[in-house]
C-alpha cells in the first residue's frame, strides 16, 4: 500500500516549493487542443498522490505558450519551460527532470487522456519493491482496443524490432490484464524513480523522437532494476500525433541496433533462405574483400554465397577455397552439375564460366542455382563492394514486412570516402552525390542499384531473370521497371549500407571506352523501349556532354566506342561488343516501307562517323551526324508503332 501520510501534507515555504511524491513531465510541441485535453483530465481526477506538473514547450508555433502561461498562474503546482528550438522528446524530458522535486518522475505524452486511478496504481507498484525502477501503464486506442501492454522484441521487420504486445486486442483481453515484468514499457506513460533516472543519465539525447524509452528501459534492466507493466493504470493514447514524429526513425533504429543487438531476447521468426550472388571479372582482390565483409559484418544466418567467375584471365578458385578454410565455411566448386541441395549455412559455391556472359548472364547463373535450391531471396552484390553491419538483414526484413515488394536496394556509399553517398534512392554517382536526398528515409522508388539488390525468388520465377542482351549496364533498371509494371513495389532501405568502389572491372561509368560503349548503347535501347520521350534527352546528352568531353580530352578510343555504340543501337545489335547479336532481320521487317530510306540514312551516318573520327572538332559534321541519328530514331519509333497497330 502507498504510505500517503508521508506525502499528503503539501507545505509551501518561502520559495513556494511543494513537497510532492510525483513529478508529471509532459513535453509538448504544438497540438494545443490535445495538451488542453490531457491537462484537464489530470486536474479533474482526484488522487491521494501529491504531484506537481511540469510542461515543457518544445518551441511550439501555435498558441501553446499563451495557454501554458495561463495554466501556471492558475495552479501553483504547475510549472512550465520553453525551448527556443525544437529539440525532441529526450531533451525536453531531461530538462523537465532536472528541475523536478518528486521521488518519482512520470513521463506522459500530451496526446493521452488518463483515467481515474491511473496515478495511484503506478505509484502503488513502485512502492512495493525498491528494485522496481520503471512502471508502465495500459494504453488504449480511442476505440478501446489495446495499444500498449508491455514491449517485446522480434527480428522483423528490423533485426531488433520492439513491438507492443497484444496491440489491437480488446481492453479486457486476459493476458493483457496481468501485471508482469518486461524489458521495456513505453514512455507515453512511464513512472521512473528519480534517483535511478539520474543514475542512468536520463534519456540518451542521441535518440530523437523514437526509441529513447526503449534504450532507457534496457539500460535500467542491465543495471539490475525491474521494469513492470500494470494493467490497473489505464490511459487513452492518440499514438504519434506530434509533427515530425518519425523524421529521425532511421538514425534511431541504427543507434538502437548498434547498442543492443545480441544483448536482448526476442521472438524469433524463422529467417528466409537467401543466396548471395557475386559476379567476378578479373577482380579477385575485390571479390575476396567483398566475401570477407559478408562473413564479418553480417549476423544473418540462413544464407549461402555463389561466386560466378565470368571467364577471368586467371582461375583463382584455390584462393576462394583457402578463404573458406580460413573462415570455417564449406566450399564447393560447381562444374557441369549443380548440387541439388544447399543447407543455407554460409557455404560458398564457386562456378567458373567458359565465356564472359556479362553482368546479367553471370548473375543469372547464380540465380538459377538459388532457385533450384529453394532460396526465398537472391541478393545481387557487386564484387567491388564492402557491406556495412547487418546490410543483408535490413534488406530481407523489409522485404518480409511488405508483401507486395519485389526488390529492395541498399544505400550505396563511396569507398574509401565513406561519407559520400553514391546512391540515395533516386540518383547514382560513383564520385558521390553533391546533394543527396532523403538519405535516412525508407522510400518507395522507381529503381535501385544492382550493386546491392535483393530480389524475391517468387518474382524471378514468375516474371523472369535479368536481361542478358544488354551484357553490361541497365539490367538493374530494366528488372525494376518490369517489377513495377507488374504491380510490385521497389523499396530503398538506407539502413542497409553498402560501400561501393565503383567500376573496378572496367573503370568508372562513362570513363573508359568499354563503359562508354555499353553505357550509350544500352541507355538508347532502354529509353527507346520504355520511355520513348526520354530517348531524345539521351541523344541531346550524348551530343552536348559526352562527345565534347571525349573530344576535349583527345580520347580517340572513347570517341570511337561512343560512335560504335550509336551505330550498333541503330542496327539493333545487342550482346557483348566483340560479338554483337545481329538483330537486323526482325528489325528490318519492323521498318516496313521505310527500309530503303533507313538503309540510305544509315550509310550516310557511317560516312559521317568516319569523317567525325578524322576531324572530331568539326561542328558542322557533329550537327549533321546527330541530325541523322535523330531521323533514324524517328523512323525506328514509327516502324515499331506501326508494328503494334498491325498486331
Amino acid at each position: 500500500m502507498i504510505n500517503t501520510k508521508l506525502y499528503s501534507k503539501q507545505i509551501t515555504n518561502n520559495d513556494q516549493k511543494l513537497i510532492v511524491l510525483v513529478t508529471i513531465i509532459i513535453p509538448v510541441y504544438g497540438n494545443l487542443n490535445l495538451t488542453k485535453k490531457c491537462v484537464s483530465s489530470i486536474l479533474k481526477i482526484k488522487s491521494k498522490i501529491p504531484f506537481e506538473l511540469i510542461i515543457i514547450d518544445d518551441a511550439s508555433q501555435d498558441a501553446t505558450p499563451d495557454y501554458l502561461r495561463y495554466i501556471s498562474r492558475q495552479y501553483p503546482f504547475v510549472r512550465t519551460l520553453r525551448n527556443e528550438k525544437n529539440s525532441g522528446f529526450a531533451v525536453a524530458c531531461n530538462r523537465g527532470a532536472a528541475i523536478s522535486r518528486g521521488k518519482y518522475l512520470l513521463f506522459l505524452n500530451n496526446d493521452t487522456v488518463p483515467l481515474p486511478g491511473w496515478l495511484d496504481a503506478l505509484v502503488e507498484v513502485a512502492e512495493r519493491d525498491e528494485r522496481i525502477a520503471v512502471v508502465g501503464a495500459k494504453l488504449l486506442y480511442p476505440n478501446g482496443t489495446i495499444q500498449h501492454a508491455g514491449v517485446l522484441f522480434r527480428n522483423f521487420p528490423f533485426p531488433l524490432n520492439p513491438f507492443h504486445v497484444y496491440a489491437g486486442k480488446p481492453s479486457d483481453f486476459p493476458e493483457a490484464n496481468v501485471e508482469r515484468d518486461y524489458d521495456v514499457v513505453t514512455a507515453a506513460c512511464m513512472l521512473v524513480r528519480r534517483d535511478v533516472f539520474e543514475k542512468m543519465g536520463g534519456f540518451d539525447e542521441r535518440f530523437v523522437n523514437g526509441y529513447e524509452d526503449v534504450d532507457f528501459c534496457l539500460r535500467v534492466r542491465e543495471a539490475g532494476y525491474r521494469v513492470v507493466y500494470t494493467p490497473k493504470s489505464v490511459v487513452y493514447h492518440l499514438e504519434s500525433a506530434t509533427p515530425g514524429r518519425f523524421d529521425h526513425s532511421i538514425p534511431n533504429i541504427r543507434l538502437l541496433h548498434n547498442r543492443w543487438m545480441g544483448k536482448v531476447n526476442y521472438v524469433l521468426k524463422k529467417e528466409p533462405r537467401v543466396t548471395v550472388v557475386i559476379v567476378n571479372y578479373n577482380g579477385w582482390g575485390d571479390t575476396l574483400e567483398a566475401l570477407s565483409s559478408v562473413f564479418m559484418k553480417e549476423r544473418y544466418e540462413r544464407f549461402n554465397v555463389v561466386v560466378v567467375d565470368n571467364a577471368s584471365k586467371i582461375d583463382l578458385s584455390n584462393e576462394i577455397k583457402a578463404f573458406c578454410d580460413d573462415v570455417g565455411r564449406s566450399y564447393y566448386r560447381v562444374t557441369e552439375n549443380v548440387p541439388s541441395h544447399a543447407e543455407f549455412k554460409g557455404e560458398v559455391f564457386f562456378k567458373r564460366l567458359g565465356v564472359n556472359k556479362g553482368f546479367g548472364g553471370g548473375c543469372n547463373e547464380g540465380i538459377k542455382m538459388a532457385l533450384a535450391w529453394g532460396a526465398d531471396y537472391v541478393w545481387l552484390l557487386n564484387n567491388d563492394t564492402i557491406i556495412g553491419d547487418l546490410a543483408m538483414y535490413y534488406l530481407v526484413s523489409l522485404a518480409e514486412y511488405f508483401q507486395n515488394v519485389a526488390i529492395v536496394g541498399s544505400q550505396l556509399r563511396c569507398y574509401p570516402d565513406v561519407e559520400k553517398v553514391q546512391f540515395d534512392g533516386s540518383s547514382v554517382s560513383y564520385r558521390g552525390i553533391s546533394e543527396a536526398k532523403d538519405v535516412e528515409k525508407i522510400l518507395n522508388v522507381s529503381f535501385v542499384s544492382g550493386a546491392s539488390m535483393l530480389i524475391k525468388s517468387d518474382f524471378l520465377r514468375s516474371y523472369g531473370l535479368l536481361r542478358e542482351d544488354y551484357f553490361l549496364y541497365f539490367e538493374d533498371n530494366e528488372i525494376c521497371l518490369r517489377a513495377r509494371r507488374c504491380g510490385f513495389e521497389i523499396l530503398y532501405n538506407p539502413l542497409s549500407v553498402v560501400y561501393h568502389k565503383g567500376g573496378s572491372s572496367i573503370g568508372d561509368f562513362m570513363e573508359s571506352p568499354i563503359s562508354n560503349y555499353y553505357g550509350i548503347r544500352n541507355s538508347l535501347f532502354f529509353y527507346e523501349e520504355f520511355y520513348k520521350n526520354h530517348v531524345w534527352d539521351c541523344v541531346d546528352y550524348i551530343q552536348r556532354s559526352v562527345l565534347p568531353k571525349l573530344v576535349s580530352k583527345g580520347d580517340v578510343l572513347g570517341l570511337e566506342a561512343a560512335l560504335e555504340a550509336i551505330k550498333d543501337f541503330l542496327q539493333n545489335r545487342k550482346g557483348p561488343r566483340e560479338s554483337v547479336t545481329d538483330g537486323e532481320e526482325g528489325f528490318r521487317e519492323s521498318l516496313s516501307g521505310n527500309q530503303p530510306h533507313y538503309a540510305n540514312l544509315l550509310n550516310s551516318l557511317l560516312r559521317l562517323q568516319a569523317a567525325l573520327l578524322r576531324d572530331p572538332g568539326r561542328q558542322g559534321i557533329i550537327r549533321a551526324y546527330f541530325d541523322t541519328v535523330r531521323t533514324l530514331i524517328s523512323l525506328r519509333i514509327e516502324g515499331r508503332r506501326s508494328d503494334r497497330v498491325g498486331e
